[in-house]
């Protein structure tokens, strides 16, 4: 009986039901987002152990997490408008403001207090919420920037604007509510009826409605919006949490590889939100629009940045005296002639010129020594220095560049040029050549020539002797004679690095020289342009601008026959077109006007190749005509004058041409093809 009762019970045990496994443990919302990786999962799910959340869910919760670094986006103010940093700018930026705010401790980019943006020449304040430029003076208020969370969305990602951090953070508050009062799980809403499930007022008039978790609108409670509204042309914009495109670190400008020294001419005083500074500006963008029509491929690697020299403003010279000597009748006038033509005045007086040098020279080298602490991997990545000097800038600039060369010749560098005429050393001052009297013949000439080659020969060595005995001399000379260029000694004329080229723009150099007493030789490659200091020189001028003069005359007289190398447009589409245009017919006006400048010419643009290695080799028929001119006679090795074309509207207005230099995109072509150029080893052909 017991073994069939026990036989029973396993059979009812047999045919129960197999026992439930235990219920999953409830998920709390919070624990999700602390396992939550601070990257966006796959769209489709996100997997956390055998835990598979539904798209739903993880939308959800996405619009309760903190916005992600990478979808915020900080902004700097040009203008009136907000201008995106570019990615890594952003980043940096954030960086930094989350661990201002301790929410971000463990950081993969390393912080600095003030990170540097903008092709590194602008420094952050976060706290403050401006930028600042490292290497010049800020005139006008220092740059606003403004972190950017919430957005006016548009089809169009140009047009996207950033809300008020203050308006974004109340828009913040009240996307959260919403958001967690739709429960962990709800599904997307389907809002047929456009009801709005939240309304949130800011200032000056604007609403803020949820409609749905992604159609969130801001609306302005104008009469001209709920017009808008009632005619069903919507009367508002919509808002979108995050930048439309995500911020990586490889979102940057390329690596500094050459900079250029911008120092200003006469004025800058006059100019009281910075003269030179704007000029800046008006030279990137140009160059910016040159880039992106000729050189896209050129500069990837490395690009090429404008720093500008203010060397007048601290300067304080006469301690106001002039000012107090001028009349006030015609007061504007004279204010005028104060700040621009004073400056020629003061350098070329002895009692303020070397002031004026020491300036420049103390500026170049503070920012070359501000920008190598920054970047001092710069020289050894192939970085090199230019200069671009306009107007009264490049004659100071030259007399620096003797200076420093006298200086090595005193200090007995092998890489001083000894041929250089100096204001100080009066053997440089008469040229060597014999010019023919009027009466004499040329059978007299003749017989004479014999005798005047062995003169010509003494003298040559006498002045060689005399230079060496000047050097000797003024490399002991007492420091008290500040009259001359030699006047100081040591390193005070050196700067902190060796010029690559040298631009002169609308350059008065030419005259300053001849008043100096320089003439031209004969019997030397060049006695000006010291290149021991500066490997190459560029004199370049609009035709019609009354203050700029050639340079290769004043080398060799016969190079006044010679015309200036002309550089054409950039704004042509492609050298063929320069090749094929020829001579484009003139307009009579313009005609008559280029007659009454002495520009009218019927010969084509000249279009030349321009080698690594400095050399311009002309057009066939510019050949010819230069094999001819000179004949028997010197020719330069590297051409020195360079002429921009004339336009119409520069004609007219000679102060315009002056000042027409930094805006000019044939100007930064050449600029920039003379540097890709010198910077490859191969030959590169361009069409000036």
């Amino acid at each position: 009986m017991d073994d069939k009762m026990d036989s029973l019970e396993d059979a009812k045990k047999s045919k129960s039901p197999p026992a439930r496994p235990p219920p999953p443990a409830k998920v709390d919302s919070s624990d999700i987002l602390d396992l939550q990786d601070e990257r966006t999962p796959p769209k489709h799910q996100s997997s956390f152990g055998n835990l598979e959340i539904p798209l739903s869910v993880q939308k959800h919760l996405d619009e309760l997490r903190a916005l992600q670094k990478h979808r915020v986006r900080w902004f700097y103010k040009e203008g009136k408008k907000w201008v995106p940093f570019n990615g890594r700018d952003s980043l940096v930026i954030e960086e930094e403001w989350l661990a201002l705010h301790n929410q971000d401790p463990d950081s993969d980019i390393e912080k600095c207090y003030a990170p540097t943006v903008r092709g590194r020449l602008y420094e952050v304040d976060i706290k403050e919420r401006v930028c600042c430029p490292l290497y010049w003076k800020e005139y006008s208020e220092p740059t606003k920037i403004m972190r950017g969370t919430w957005f006016k969305g548009s089809s169009s990602n140009e047009n996207w604007e950033p809300i008020d951090e203050h308006d974004a953070e109340k828009i913040e508050v009240g996307h959260q509510g919403v958001v967690r009062s739709l429960g962990v799980g709800s599904v997307e809403m389907k809002n047929s009826e456009q009801t709005v499930m939240e309304v949130l007022k800011l200032a000056h008039g604007y609403r803020v409605e949820w409609r749905d978790i992604n159609d969130i609108r801001m609306v302005h409670q104008g009469t001209g919006s709920l017009l808008a509204k009632s005619i069903g042309i919507g009367g508002s914009s919509k808002l979108v949490r995050g930048w439309h495109t995500d911020a990586t670190v490889i979102d940057d400008l390329p690596e500094i590889n050459h900079i250029i020294f911008l120092i200003h001419g006469i004025g800058q005083l006059m100019y009281q939100t910075g003269g030179i500074i704007h000029s800046a500006q008006k030279l990137r963008d140009a160059t910016n629009k040159v880039i992106e029509r000729h050189f896209k491929d050129t500069f990837k690697d490395g690009r090429v940045e404008f720093l500008p020299v203010e060397w007048r403003s601290s300067l304080k010279l006469d301690e106001g005296l002039v000012q107090a000597i001028t009349p006030n009748k015609a007061g504007g006038l004279r204010k005028i002639i104060n700040e621009t033509t004073m400056d020629i005045m003061y350098y070329t007086s002895s009692f303020f010129r070397n002031e004026i040098k020491k300036s420049l020279r103390e500026q170049l080298n503070l920012i070359y020594s501000k920008f190598i602490n920054r970047n001092p991997d710069f020289l050894t990545r192939g970085g090199k220095i230019s200069v671009i000097s306009h107007s009264l800038g490049s004659v100071i600039f030259h007399d620096i560049l003797i200076n420093w060369n006298d200086q090595l010749i005193d200090e007995h560098k092998q890489q001083a040029d000894k041929n250089i005429a100096t204001e100080g050393r009066w053997s440089w001052i008469w040229g060597s050549r014999r010019r023919k009297q009027p009466s004499e013949s040329i059978d007299e000439t003749a017989q004479q020539s014999d005798e005047y080659s062995a003169l010509q020969e003494r003298l040559r060595q006498a002045k060689e002797d005399v230079a060496d005995l000047e050097a000797k001399l003024f490399a002991g000379k007492s420091t008290a004679n500040t009259d001359t260029q030699c006047s100081e000694r040591g390193h005070d004329f050196s700067l902190g690095f060796k010029i690559e080229n040298a631009f002169n723009i609308g350059s008065p150099l030419g005259v300053f020289l001849v008043l100096k007493g320089i003439r031209p030789r004969d019997d030397l490659e060049q006695h000006i342009l010291p290149t021991s200091v500066c490997s190459r020189y560029y004199n370049i001028y609009h035709p019609a601008d009354p203050i700029a003069y050639r340079i290769e005359p004043l080398i060799y007289e016969h190079y006044s026959e010679i015309p200036p190398v002309q550089i054409n447009r950039a704004t042509r589409l492609s050298e063929k077109e320069i090749e094929d245009e020829g001579v484009k017919v003139e307009s009579s006006a313009a005609g008559w006007l280029k007659s009454l400048w002495g520009m009218a010419s019927k010969s084509p643009p000249m279009v030349a190749e321009y080698h690594a290695d400095g050399q311009v080799q002309l057009p066939k028929g510019e050949c010819e005509k230069t094999d001819t001119i000179l004949k028997e006679r010197k020719a330069l090795r590297h051409r020195i004058d360079y002429t921009l074309e004339g336009g119409l509207v520069e004609i007219i207005s000679a102060i315009t041409s002056h000042m027409a230099y930094w805006e000019s995109q044939e100007f930064v072509r050449f600029v920039l093809k003379t540097i890709s150029a010198h910077e490859r080893d191969s030959m590169y052909a361009i069409g000036l």
